[in-house]
């Protein structure tokens, strides 16, 4: 019995230490992952999921500096995809997060959120399914994961 004991400690003490140090192992392994938690965490418009899906799309998020350089990557996605939607993006967002303007790209990606919603809203109202459904949902997440990573940008 007392090697049963001492394998249950064993493996006590081996969850402890993987999960203690999980989160340094998620980072190493991909580093959108962190940053993901932590917006996709306290967001209730972007899913981790979808922050890994779409910054990991893009091969420029493995040499991303920092929030800034991935908010200016999820704006050129969203750029990407508005054009198969009715949404709008000012073509100076980008420029803006670049600039620090980070007011100036807020709403900006606020307003292509809001586009986006009215559009599917639209449909909603004229009890008409939307064609772009999935292509909206991407754009409002781009959207406002852009917004989530305009904090931390600075």
């Amino acid at each position: 019995m007392a090697l049963s004991c001492s394998a249950c400690l064993v493996l006590l003490l081996a969850l402890l230490f993987s999960s203690t140090h999980n989160s340094e192992v998620e980072a190493a392994i991909n580093p959108l992952l962190p940053i993901c938690k932590s917006i996709g965490g306290g967001s209730r418009y972007v899913r981790i999921d979808f922050c890994m899906r779409a910054l990991g799309s893009d091969s420029r998020s493995s040499n991303a500096q920092g929030q800034a350089d991935l908010s200016i990557i999820a704006v050129d996605l969203l750029t990407g995809n508005v054009t198969s939607t009715a949404a709008m993006i000012e073509p100076g967002c980008a420029a803006a997060v670049k600039k620090g303007k980070y007011g100036e790209a807020k709403s900006s990606l606020e307003q292509s959120a809001s586009a986006v919603k009215e559009c599917e809203d639209g449909f909603g109202r004229s009890h008409v399914a939307s064609p772009l459904t999935v292509e909206d949902d991407n754009a409002f997440q781009l959207a406002k994961l852009g917004v989530a990573l305009l904090p931390y940008a600075g």
